[in-house]
């Protein structure tokens, strides 16, 4: 009996420290079901989180590809428009300078008229370009003279042979 006491004891002892071993672990596992449960809580809020932080991304890409888009049409239109203004701009300058050439080639044409005086026999060039500078007889009709056409009777063209007084011709002689 004491032997069986004894083993009664012994086994006593061990199922106490078995029991206790128990109780460690079922409060180990409720203490890791509780972390269990808030990292799962966490995770599923981080999820949350990076949802939405991935939609608002999403959203602010969206809207920024959009004005993008926008503003590549808009130096698109400006560049065509910009294009048309350089094409317009050298038709233009090109417009200008056949003008200015053609003034050019009017002004630097030298007069004729002072060789004619000069030659004793008037060939039949000389005496056109004669009939051509003098002016028309005209019936004198009595205006009075506006100040604004004196200016033009003093402009003159001199020869590019002689610059001498007598061989300038008046200018509206001259386009008459």
């Amino acid at each position: 009996m004491v032997a069986l006491k004894t083993a009664l004891e012994h086994m006593d002892r061990a199922s106490s420290a078995e029991q206790a071993k128990m109780q460690s672990l079922v409060a180990e596992l409720d203490e890791l079901k509780k972390v269990n449960t808030s990292l799962k809580d966490d995770k599923k809020q981080m999820g949350n989180q990076l949802a939405a932080t991935k939609e608002k991304y999403e959203e602010k890409l969206k809207e920024q590809m959009n004005e993008m888009i926008a503003l590549q049409e808009d130096l698109e239109k400006k560049d065509t428009k910009l294009i048309a203004l350089e094409h317009q701009k050298d038709g233009i300058i090109k417009q200008l300078k056949t003008k200015m050439n053609t003034i050019c080639s009017t002004v630097t044409q030298p007069i004729v008229a002072s060789t004619t005086a000069k030659s004793s026999q008037p060939t039949k060039y000389s005496k056109r370009l004669l009939r051509q500078t003098q002016p028309e007889t005209k019936p004198a009709v009595n205006k009075p003279s506006s100040p604004a056409k004196e200016p033009n009777d003093k402009i003159c063209i001199y020869s590019s042979d002689t610059k001498s007084e007598a061989d300038v011709l008046p200018l509206k002689m001259v386009f008459a």
